[in-house]
């Protein structure tokens, strides 16, 4: 019986270091990225007036904006967290959540939707096993429903990254997204 205690007692401190382990290497993470902004903000003399310019670097850099660097960014330049957060949640081109490496957006407007985007999206919902705004597992794809692309004669409209692809039948997904590691 108290082998089998012990037994416990092993996997409990195993677990408990793994935690540890797992919260020293977040530390290390979020410590390079804020030496990261660091240069970044430097880059523009850590005027105030640089902010977007900033934000689009560290987006740019990440592929999102975490709340600590949201936080360092406000420390740096002076602003308050309040009016940073309001101009990173205001403009589409930056993401406070992760995103994957390549962004797939595919187009629901009027005229993609009659021509079929609705099937376009339903196939890369099941082909990429993930909903609307989620990441894939290997956080290789982000999808997106938008509304206008703005290239409606060639609907259905999918963008991957900035490589348009018009009259896009579901069949065709895997093919297009093949080309992006």
């Amino acid at each position: 019986m108290e082998l089998k205690r012990l037994e416990e007692e092993a996997l409990r401190h195993a677990e408990a270091l793994k935690r540890i382990r797992r919260r020293e290497e977040a530390l290390k993470e979020i410590v390079r990225e804020l030496r990261d902004i660091d240069k970044i903000v430097d880059k523009y003399g850590g005027k105030p007036e640089a902010l977007i310019q900033i934000l689009l670097d560290i987006q740019a850099r990440y592929r999102w904006i975490s709340k600590p660097s949201l936080i360092w960014v406000s420390e740096r330049l002076g602003i308050p967290l309040s009016r940073i957060y309001q101009i990173a949640t205001f403009y589409k081109a930056f993401s406070l959540t992760p995103q994957g490496r390549h962004r797939l957006r595919i187009c629901l407007g009027t005229a993609c939707h009659v021509r079929g985007g609705a099937q376009v999206m339903e196939a890369a919902e099941r082909l990429l096993g993930v909903k609307d705004g989620e990441v894939t597992p290997d956080g290789r794809f982000t999808l997106e429903r938008v509304n206008c692309l703005g290239c409606c004669a060639l609907g259905p409209v999918v963008v991957v990254d900035n490589e348009y692809y018009g009259g896009v039948k579901p069949g065709d997904l895997e093919k297009i997204l093949s080309k992006y590691e």
